[in-house]
C-alpha cells in the first residue's frame, strides 16, 4: 500500500491474484489436506484463489491491520484469523507451508531475525516459506519510508541463523504504485532435504 493510497483503493488493487503458475508451484508442494499460513493476509484474497485450486487446504490468516482483520473475518475461505505483528505470532499449530508474499519488507529491518524465527518456529519438520522482501537499491528508493530493504548476502546469512534453509531464490516482478519493482522470492525450507 502506498502513503497516499486508501485501504479500500488497496483491496480494489489487491485481488488481482499472483501468477497463476507460480502460485500453483506452491500449492504443488503443499501436501494433501496441508495447512497454509498467509502471512500479511491483507483482504484474505490469497485464500480463494488457493481454496478454488485445491479445497483440500486449511488456510490461517496473520495480520496486523484492523482494516484487514475485518476484512479477514468475513471470508469463508480463511479458517483462523490472527490478528498479531509478525514478530510477536506465537501458536501452537504447525503449518505445512507459509506464503508471506509482499508482506515482510512492511516490517522494520531489524525485526527480520525475530520474524524469520517465528516462521521457523511454526512449520513442520521440511515445511515451505516462500517469501519476498527488497534488494537495497536505486528502483526501491521511493520506497524508503514504507518498506524495509536489505542487501541479499545479509538475508541469507538472516535465514541461515535462524536454522531454515535456503533451497531457491527466484525472482519476480511485482507492481509498486506505478512502476514494476523485481523483487526476489526466497523459497526457504524447515530443515535441509536429505
Amino acid at each position: 500500500m502506498t502513503e497516499k493510497e486508501s485501504w479500500n483503493d488497496y483491496y480494489k488493487r489487491a485481488q488481482k491474484p499472483p501468477s497463476v503458475d507460480f502460485y500453483r508451484w506452491f500449492l504443488d508442494r503443499v501436501p494433501q489436506h496441508g495447512h497454509v499460513l498467509d502471512v500479511g493476509a491483507g483482504t484474505g484474497r490469497l485464500a480463494t484463489v488457493f481454496k478454488k485450486d485445491r479445497p483440500d487446504l486449511t488456510i490461517d490468516a496473520l495480520d496486523n491491520q484492523p482494516e484487514a482483520i475485518s476484512y479477514l473475518e468475513q471470508n469463508s475461505d480463511v479458517n483462523q484469523v490472527y490478528a498479531s505483528s509478525f514478530d510477536k505470532f506465537e501458536t501452537p499449530q504447525l503449518y505445512d507451508a507459509i506464503w508471506a508474499l509482499n508482506s515482510l519488507f512492511f516490517m522494520q529491518r531489524s525485526l527480520l531475525p525475530d520474524i524469520l524465527k517465528m516462521l521457523y518456529g511454526t512449520l513442520k519438520p521440511c515445511g515451505l516459506v516462500m517469501f519476498t522482501y527488497l534488494k537495497d537499491n536505486p528502483e526501491t528508493n521511493n520506497y524508503k519510508k514504507l518498506m524495509a530493504r536489505t542487501n541479499e548476502s545479509t538475508l541469507v546469512q538472516d535465514i541461515k541463523n535462524t536454522g531454515l534453509y535456503l533451497e531457491n531464490i527466484k525472482e519476480v516482478i511485482s507492481p509498486f504504485g506505478k512502476i514494476q519493482v523485481k523483487l526476489p522470492v526466497f523459497i526457504v525450507t524447515a530443515a535441509k532435504p536429505s
